[in-house]
């Protein structure tokens, strides 16, 4: 059976609603009430750190998860930030790193591929894939149980719940991060290549 953490992520404005007892997921970067703040992160130096990367603003190249839909990350940064992303994690820059993923809904996992391939990233980039309504919490985990390939489906986003969004991801990503000076196990992978460290 492969094991999975269920989530929630929300923007800063409405930490306070994430429900009790999940992983949580917060953006580094954003306007307005999108960034956590410091406070936040303190109290979950767990949670996932997305980069919404707003249009005009610099690629959060430490975070986990790069965000791409309308007024967010673009398919254009898909490829340069997954390089760097990939290079910082290999050199343990920020410890609690994850092996970099990138979310977008699922009618753009081709966009997104397209995007990495087209920009050099052949592999080692894992999906983080909202899929609202069309997939439940336990078959979104069952789901996740098939996951392979050179870009591989390491979370789904399956309910958009109103203040907050619900998750699933696998457990071999979330809790496979970078320490100082070491660097997780999945990074010793050549350039751009997936190494499932379960």
């Amino acid at each position: 059976v492969t094991a999975v953490v269920y989530g929630a992520d929300a923007t800063s404005s409405n930490y306070s609603r994430l429900p009790k007892g999940l992983l949580y997921a917060g953006y580094t970067t954003g306007s307005g009430g999108v960034p956590w703040t410091a406070a936040q992160w303190a109290a979950h130096p767990d949670a996932l750190r997305i980069d919404q990367s707003p249009v005009n603003t610099v690629l959060d190249e430490e975070a986990d998860v790069l965000d791409v839909e309308n007024g967010a990350a673009t398919f254009a940064d898909c490829a340069p930030w997954a390089k760097a992303a990939l290079a910082n994690l290999r050199s343990a820059v920020r410890p609690g790193q994850r092996s970099p993923a990138i979310y977008m809904s699922q009618s753009n996992i081709t966009n997104v591929v397209n995007a990495l391939i087209a920009g050099g990233v052949t592999s080692g980039i894992g999906l983080w894939v909202a899929s609202w309504g069309s997939v439940t919490g336990s078959q979104a985990a069952t789901e996740l149980a098939k996951s392979a390939g050179p870009f591989p489906v390491i979370g789904y986003q399956y309910t958009n719940a109103g203040l907050y969004d619900l998750d699933v991801w696998l457990t071999s990503w979330t809790s496979n991060v970078s320490e100082k000076g070491v660097p997780p196990v999945n990074a010793e992978a050549p350039p751009g290549q997936w190494v499932d460290a379960a």
